[in-house]
C-alpha cells in the first residue's frame, strides 16, 4: 500500500505500555502484542485511518506460545477499505506448521498490464484467503504446500486479461532457510522455488487457460558491524498461460514505483539493502535495485531511504517507513511492518 504515513504516535503508545510491563512478567508471558495506529494521506485513495494488531511469540518465556496473529485494517476516503490478516501456528502435527493469510479489499489499484495500457486505474474488488503448509523434512530444508482461493471483481473497462470470477492457485516449493531471524535477519540466507498452477477448469473466470508460474528466490545476509548489515536479493519469475503474473514494484520488491507498476510474464530482479540499527529502537536503511521485465525494454532502476521503529515490548515488530525513487523523476512513500527483504 502506498501511503505517506505519521505513525510515531504509535511508539510513544506502546512505550508507555513497555513502562508498565515488568521483566518478570515479560518472561513470563506466553506472547507479546504490539499497537499500530495509522494516519495517512495520499493522493489516490485521500486520507486513510487504520491499526495494525500484532500478538507472537515470547521467546522469553518459560513456554512461548505457538501461535502468531497480525490484523492490519485500512479505511480510506471514497469510501474504500482494507482488511489483511495472517495467522500462524508452530507444529500442527509432527514438523508440520500452518500460515493462513486472508485479504478483503475494495482499495482502487494502480494497473500497468504492459505499456501501451499503462497508466490504466482500475477500480477493483477483491477477496483472498491462502493457506500455507511448511514441513521441515531435515535441519533447515522443507517443502512448502500452498493453496490460493481469489476472487477479483474489476471494472468493465480493465484489460482483457484481466476476467472477474473467482480462482484457484495451488503450488509446491523448496525452501531452504538458514537466516539467523526470519523477521528481521542480519546473517545467514535463504533459497527457495516454487511452483504455481491455475487450472481454469477449477475457475470461474471467462477465458481463461491453464497457467503455471516459476519462481526462484534467493536472499543473503552479511553483518558487517553488530548494527550494520548488507542484504541481498534475486528473484526471478517466469509465467505462462494467458494471465500476466510476474510482476514487480509495491512495498517489498522495487520500492521505488507503485504496486504492479510492471506486469509481464517473466522478470528478474536484484535488489540491495544496507541497514543501520542506531538503538534497540530506531533504524535506517538505504536500498538500491535493479529489474527486468519482458514488456519493457529497458533495465528499470529504483533506489531510497527508509526509517524503521521497534515495537515494544521487545522491538521484534517493526514498522517500516520507505520513500522510493526510481530514474524517471517518479516518487512512492510506504508504509508496512517489518524488513522488505
Amino acid at each position: 500500500m502506498l501511503i505517506i504515513a505519521s505513525t510515531f504516535i504509535s511508539s510513544a503508545i506502546a512505550a508507555s505500555e513497555q513502562s508498565k510491563t515488568t521483566t518478570q512478567s515479560l518472561e513470563t508471558k506466553a506472547s507479546n502484542q504490539s499497537y499500530v495506529p495509522i494516519i495517512a494521506y495520499e493522493g489516490t485513495y485521500g486520507w486513510i485511518l487504520g491499526v495494525a494488531y500484532f500478538r507472537y511469540p515470547n521467546k522469553l518465556a518459560d513456554n512461548p506460545s505457538d501461535q502468531e496473529f497480525d490484523v492490519l485494517l485500512y479505511a480510506a476516503d471514497g469510501p474504500v477499505i482494507s482488511l489483511e490478516t495472517r495467522w500462524k501456528k508452530y507444529t500442527i502435527a509432527e514438523n508440520l506448521d500452518l500460515e493462513i493469510f486472508g485479504d478483503v479489499s475494495n482499495f482502487y489499484v494502480k494497473d500497468y498490464p504492459n505499456a501501451q495500457l499503462e497508466g490504466i486505474l482500475i477500480d477493483r474488488q477483491t477477496s483472498k484467503i491462502n493457506p500455507k503448509f511448511t514441513q521441515n523434512i531435515k535441519d533447515t530444508h522443507n517443502i512448502v504446500y500452498e493453496f490460493t482461493l481469489d476472487y477479483k471483481d474489476y471494472a468493465e473497462d480493465a484489460p482483457a486479461q484481466y476476467k472477474n470470477g473467482m480462482s484457484v492457485n495451488t503450488g509446491v516449493g523448496y525452501l531452504i532457510d538458514e537466516r539467523d531471524n526470519g523477521t528481521n535477519s542480519k546473517k545467514g540466507y535463504m533459497l527457495e522455488s516454487s511452483f504455481n498452477l491455475k487450472p481454469h477448469f477449477l475457475s470461474t473466470t471467462k477465458g481463461g487457460t491453464f497457467s503455471t508460474k516459476l519462481e526462484l528466490d534467493a536472499r543473503y545476509y552479511h553483518s558487517i558491524t553488530d548494527k550494520q548489515t548488507f542484504v541481498t536479493r534475486g528473484l526471478f519469475q517466469y509465467t505462462t498461460g494467458n494471465l500476466l503474473d510476474a510482476r514487480f514494484g509495491g512495498s517489498k520488491i522495487m520500492r521505488g514505483f507503485d504496486s504492479n507498476r510492471f506486469i509481464g510474464k517473466q522478470a528478474l530482479t536484484l535488489q540491495n539493502e544496507y541497514r543501520a540499527q542506531f538503538n534497540k529502537h530506531l533504524g535506517a536503511v538505504g536500498f538500491l535495485s535493479l529489474g527486468q521485465i519482458d514488456t519493457q525494454n529497458d533495465i528499470q532502476i529504483n533506489y531510497g531511504i527508509g526509517l524503521r521503529v521497534g515495537l515494544p515490548p521487545d522491538q521484534t515488530q517493526q514498522i517500516r517507513v520507505d520513500f522510493g525513487f526510481d530514474t524517471q523523476g517518479n516518487s512512492t512513500f510506504m508504509l508496512q511492518f517489518n524488513q522488505a527483504i
